[in-house]
């Protein structure tokens, strides 16, 4: 068990665990059957724009979404699929401090705070 540092910025979600870091972009593609996220959505986006979203962690919230995918109604559901992703290449995480954008209002802070929860972490600081 260890310590995690989880950077977010508006295009690219940050997992620090130690000397290992994951890295991803905050892109995502919705399917019908499945998400993909990352630079391959990012590249596979240019085919399908129309189901192609960059914004999610900027505009965190419950902005909803139209898509035929039954995983995802709205943004936080995007952020939540693509952080539970990035956290089951990690090894065990005891505890995790959340590097957020500055511009978050209290809405979007309790809203990843949640969103940590569900993805079974304990956060000590928000920074």
């Amino acid at each position: 068990m260890s310590l995690a540092l989880i950077e977010i910025n508006d295009h690219l979600l940050t997992i620090r665990q130690g000397k290992k870091s994951l890295r991803e972009n905050g892109y995502a593609l919705i399917d019908k059957e499945q998400l993909i996220f990352g630079q391959d959505a990012y590249a596979r986006g240019k085919l399908c724009p129309a189901n192609f979203y960059c914004r999610y962690w900027q505009q965190l919230g419950y902005e909803e979404i139209t898509t035929s995918n039954a995983q995802v109604r709205h943004f936080a559901d995007l952020a939540y699929l693509q952080l539970k992703a990035m956290l089951d290449k990690c090894a065990d995480i005891s505890e995790t401090i959340l590097m957020v954008p500055a511009n978050y209002s209290q809405q979007q802070l309790s809203l990843l705070l949640g969103i940590a929860s569900s993805c079974q972490l304990k956060v000590i600081a928000v920074i």
